[in-house]
């Protein structure tokens, strides 16, 4: 396998697209530019000739002030070049997405890219992947099954072409070291080639994760490299990972960047073909934070089980609406939350630690808690739980303290040493098993 190493070196170039008017035109054809689906730009013909389509047009672009067109200029460039147009970003490194739409008739209707945007922000560059020593970039961007993508050592982010590693790559590993953000804010509009410009009237409409293909193995985000523990990174990761092979992601977290200035989860995970005979395994294993699968833009995501290791604590899991998963198997450590808004999945908590489930949607397979699980229903249906075992020093907290909402148990044992809490108005048992005659258990109704 081959090393591709991020190394922020492309130069700033401003984008430019080309669109072009053509064919026959009539009165009353309607001309639009738009991005995101808005339109920036309108122009209703008003003779058959194009020059006074392209002028219109670029009038009605300059005039525009929406946060999306205020960052380009368009120029007419009908006398050089009939029926052509040119939108030059105003800023250099930041990316623009244009679509046209034109109705009715014969005439034609075209954009091209006639300069691509860059920056040492830019996964789409190549000038920004080296391979292991080499005082050259590459000339091209990783896009073979051989290539590991490598991010260390680094507090500048990457922003730009996140789209753009369309080919399958053998691994994504990011270091601790590297605690630049990777990926756009997805509520805020980024302005500035570094994102530190926003504006925060509009959303982000370009690609705010990585894409990556992976062909299987281990995928690692903020692994503890030279001086850094685990959780000493910050992996401010926007990352969607597509798999045709049974994967495992491991994430180390940073216990200062639970959220990121987008109030989103500092890790962000969207995890494709994860079922269908294919699995994907995430190991939450150090630090504290957030980490979301799917819970930003409830993307669809699959995975098969859900690990926080012992060095990780007060970790909050959060589980989009269309991510599915089979287990959580929780550790020692103390803290942790788990929520998930659908889905049906098993959990196990070990001895010495302490997860809050905050749950809605379908039912809960199972709970098997050694350690502390606390289950706090956060819609008004409440939540529904097929079998809880406690074991001997575990303890099940079902007391819906902060909402007025109903926990459904079918089946509740409580073994020796162990120990349950609820609520005998909100929780319902339809069998509950206290132990073997003699032998001491703890039931504690609030």
């Amino acid at each position: 396998m081959a090393n591709a190493n991020y190394k922020h070196r492309a130069k700033l170039t401003a984008q430019q697209t080309i669109v072009t008017v053509g064919g026959t035109i009539a009165a009353s054809n309607v001309f639009q530019i738009k991005v995101a689906g808005i339109v920036m730009a309108e122009f209703v013909a008003t003779t058959t000739t194009i020059s006074h389509v392209v002028a219109g047009l670029v009038a009605a672009w300059n005039a525009q002030e929406h946060p999306y067109a205020r960052q380009v200029f368009a120029t007419d460039e009908h006398a050089t070049s009939a029926g052509r147009l040119r939108l030059t970003a105003q800023v250099a490194g930041p990316h623009f997405i244009i679509t046209l739409s034109a109705a009715p008739g014969s005439s034609t209707f075209t954009t091209a890219l006639s300069v691509r945007a860059s920056s040492p922000y830019d996964a789409g560059c190549s000038d920004n992947w080296y391979d292991d020593g080499a005082f050259v970039p590459r000339t091209a961007v990783p896009a073979d099954t051989a290539d590991v993508l490598v991010f260390k050592g680094s507090d500048l982010p990457v922003l730009w072409g996140l789209a753009d590693l369309s080919q399958p790559l053998a691994d994504f590993v990011h270091y601790a070291s590297f605690i630049g953000r990777i990926g756009l804010y997805p509520r805020y509009f980024a302005i500035s080639a570094d994102g530190t410009e926003v504006d925060t009237t509009v959303p982000e409409y370009r690609t705010t994760h990585l894409h990556v293909q992976l062909e299987g193995g281990d995928c690692g985000v903020g692994i503890p490299d030279g001086a850094s523990l685990i959780g000493g990174g910050s992996p401010r990761v926007n990352l969607r990972i597509v798999t045709g092979a049974n994967l495992v992601v491991d994430v180390h977290q940073d216990t200062s960047l639970g959220k990121d200035a987008d109030d989103q989860p500092a890790t962000n995970l969207n995890i494709e073909n994860g079922n269908g005979g294919v699995t994907c395994d995430l190991n939450v294993l150090g630090g504290s934070g957030m980490v979301g699968v799917g819970w930003i833009g409830n993307e669809t995501c699959a995975l098969r089980n859900v690990y926080i290791g012992p060095g990780a604590v007060n970790q909050r899991v959060l589980m989009g609406p269309n991510t599915d998963f089979q287990d959580l198997d929780c550790h020692a450590g103390t803290g942790h939350e788990c929520h998930h808004r659908v889905s049906t999945q098993d959990f196990d908590v070990r001895a010495g630690a302490s997860l809050r489930l905050r749950k809605s949607g379908t039912k809960i397979n199972s709970i098997t808690a050694y350690g502390t699980v606390t289950v706090e229903p956060f819609v008004a249906s409440g939540t529904e739980i097929g079998t809880v075992t406690v074991e001997s020093g575990g303890h099940v907290d079902m007391y819906p303290s902060e909402l007025a909402a109903a926990v459904v148990v079918d089946a509740c044992t409580v073994k020796k040493g162990g120990s349950i809490k609820y609520d005998p108005g909100k929780t319902t048992f339809t069998a509950l098993t206290l132990g073997a005659s003699g032998i001491p258990h703890t039931v504690a109704i609030s």
